[in-house]
């Protein structure tokens, strides 16, 4: 993502962040949270944001990575519509009851 050593590459370091995410890594699942808030190697999308700030924050342990994931979700949660909210909390939902991975 920094490009360390090598070019910087957003879009690569979104995809690798989405891999980790698929695999139940919960800081990758805050990066890609990011990733998806920002626009940065993704298109900008709350509803995947907050999507991914919710499960990060249901994964990480206590402290300030954590705490901060909590706070982007509840600053995601209010650029999104009631629609959008339902829709996030949707994907939320698929994802936990999706077989473990």
């Amino acid at each position: 993502a920094q490009g360390r050593g090598i070019e910087r590459d957003p879009g690569e370091a979104a995809r690798w962040y989405r891999q980790a995410a698929d695999r139940d890594s919960a800081e990758a699942m805050n990066n890609l949270a990011i990733a998806y808030a920002a626009g940065e190697g993704v298109a900008s999308d709350p509803v995947e944001a907050f999507r991914w700030f919710t499960l990060a924050a249901e994964r990480l342990p206590q402290g300030e990575t954590r705490s901060q994931a909590e706070g982007n979700r509840t600053r995601v949660a209010a650029l999104l519509t009631p629609a959008e909210r339902e829709a996030a909390l949707r994907l939320v939902r698929e994802w936990r009851a999706q077989p473990a991975r």
